[in-house]
């Protein structure tokens, strides 16, 4: 009598022809995973320790949390969703990089190259970007929460729908930026020089600029409440629709100013002192 022959696989053919298919591929999925995840997580482990040894300038998704890059040339990097958090990035060239969803918070990017880098969708909360070049950098719906970013150079940023809340941006150069539908509320632009920035439809309640230069920008349709525009000029500017409830206004330049539909009268011409540090 002939031995019957015993499948190796654990469950018999006939159960597995009557198993779901939804079942089946879900069996097949988390065997592919578990194949899987190793070797991602080796060749994740491979790319770091290349980035870091500086024989490669890409590590997308790669955890670098407090890495030193101080001085690391990274020009045309691709560093998209990878966590830089506490990174020091100080006088980095980082032009053209991709930093797509990346984790910048509290990092350090004082006078570093970030012309025409793309950080769309990043969070630079709480970073450090004293004197930083972002020229024509791509930041739309970045977090730059408490962003410190006195001196640096926005000039032509396409920043819209950006959270750019209690951060300080004194004497930054932000000409031709595009801030439309931003959060700025609270963020101090002291000095700044806006000439020709669009922050229509931006929330900007409690912003501060003092003394800043936006002469021919667009702020139509902003809410400014509380705002601070005391000895700014805003020659030639666009104010159509804007809800100006509040803000302190005491010798601001509105010379050609378009203020159909805002409600000027709303604001508040009294003085007070000059923001300090």
């Amino acid at each position: 009598m002939k031995a019957r022959r015993v499948s190796r696989c654990s469950i018999p053919r006939s159960r597995w022809s009557k198993m779901p298919r939804t079942s089946l591929s879900l069996l097949v999925a988390l065997a592919l995973t578990a194949l899987l995840t190793p070797a991602l997580a080796q060749a994740e482990t491979g790319d770091r320790a290349a980035f870091l040894a500086g024989t490669t300038n890409d590590c997308p998704g790669c955890d670098l949390h407090g890495a030193r890059l101080k001085g690391r040339d990274l020009t045309g990097a691709n560093l998209e969703g990878a966590d830089l958090s506490d990174v020091v990035l100080h006088r980095a060239v980082l032009t053209r990089a991709n930093l797509r969803n990346a984790n910048l918070v509290g990092s350090n990017l004082n006078v570093t190259d970030l012309k025409f880098a793309d950080l769309t969708g990043a969070n630079l909360e709480g970073a450090l970007l004293y004197q930083a070049d972002l020229s024509a950098a791509t930041l739309e719906g970045a977090n730059l929460t408490e962003a410190r970013t006195q001196h640096a150079d926005f000039s032509r940023a396409k920043m819209g729908n950006a959270v750019w809340t209690g951060g300080l941006s004194d004497e930054a150069v932000l000409v031709g930026t595009d801030l439309a539908g931003a959060t700025l509320t609270g963020t101090r632009f002291f000095k700044a020089d806006m000439r020709k920035a669009s922050l229509a439809r931006a929330e900007i309640s409690r912003a501060v600029f003092y003394e800043a230069r936006l002469i021919s920008a667009d702020l139509s349709g902003v809410v400014a409440h509380d705002a601070d525009f005391r000895y700014a000029r805003l020659t030639d500017a666009d104010l159509a629709g804007a809800d100006l409830d509040g803000a302190r206004m005491l010798q601001a330049w509105l010379t050609g100013a378009d203020l159909s539909g805002a409600n000027i009268e709303a604001a508040n011409t009294g003085d007070d002192p000059a923001p300090t540090n």
